[in-house]
């Protein structure tokens, strides 16, 4: 009996210290927890004062200088998109500015007001497609986009700032000018550009800006404009058919008084070499 009580309060005491020891794990733990949620805390605040400082400067600077530390670089210019409003679609340019800095890879964006466009995926494969072609591994900085439009629009296609993006970052760490230059286009995070929609919206909306050359993805030089036709059949009847028309972009812009270099591309590269030896 004596051995009984012995081994059941040994059981009893192994038990306890058990229990013990997965209380204190899980103290730890919860500690643990606790001081990385203080951190990614501290770090949100911190993003977003450098977000908020990026907007006071470009708000307060009319020539829309910002203020840089070391390892920070930016870069500004027009996001071409199309606004849809009711049945009316159009070509609408938006402006951006993408800023880097030393980080860890993380992306942040700021869309002021609000423009309907979600572009997270777009910034985060432009990214991926941009490590091939700079010296530095991109991983090491954080990514800061920040959107500007005049009102708000109802834009759709966000993914065709991809390509837009992904030279941007290119160009802010080789130096490379986007100046007079029109970008849309998809893009993948191997580099493959990919079709868009709003083609004849986004282009004559450069044209109008003034832009003198655009990049779009292949086979897209090529667009449908719908005609009115109208056709009397007997006096006092009219019939109007609307029909659609295959143009070559070039030749539609032309025509209408604007001069401007058309280029198709299939890959990143391509257009950083379009661009290179412009």
């Amino acid at each position: 009996m004596r051995d009984i009580k012995i081994i059941f309060l040994t059981s009893i005491l192994i038990l306890l210290i058990v229990l013990y020891g997965f209380q204190t794990y899980e103290y730890l733990n919860l500690v643990n927890s606790y001081n990385e949620l203080q951190r990614d805390y501290r770090e949100l605040l911190d993003q977003n004062r450098i977000l908020k400082s990026i907007v006071s400067s470009i708000s307060s600077n009319a020539t829309g200088n910002i203020s840089l530390t070391k390892g920070e670089k930016y870069i500004e210019g027009r996001i071409v998109a199309v606004s849809v409003n009711g049945d009316e679609m159009r070509g609408v340019l938006v402006n951006y500015t993408l800023m880097v800095k030393r980080g860890s890879g993380n992306i942040f964006i700021s869309i002021t007001p609000h423009i309907g466009v979600d572009l997270q995926s777009s910034l985060e494969a432009a990214k991926m497609a941009a490590q091939k072609y700079v010296n530095v591994d991109l991983n090491s900085y954080d990514f800061y986009l920040l959107i500007r439009a005049s009102d708000e629009v109802g834009m759709v296609d966000g993914p065709s700032a991809g390509l837009l993006l992904a030279l941007s970052i290119v160009s802010l760490f080789n130096n490379m000018s986007l100046n007079d230059f029109c970008i849309t286009g998809a893009i993948d995070p191997n580099g493959v550009v990919h079709e868009v929609g709003g083609i004849l919206e986004k282009v004559t909306a450069c044209a109008e800006a003034g832009i003198h050359n655009v990049i779009l993805p292949l086979g897209q030089s090529k667009v449908i404009v719908y005609e009115k036709h109208e056709r009397t059949i007997i006096p006092g009847f009219t019939v109007v058919t609307i029909e659609p028309k295959e143009v070559d972009l070039k030749t539609y812009l032309s025509e209408r008084g604007y001069d401007m270099e058309i280029y198709e591309v299939g890959t990143l590269g391509q257009a950083i070499s379009i661009i290179k030896t412009h």
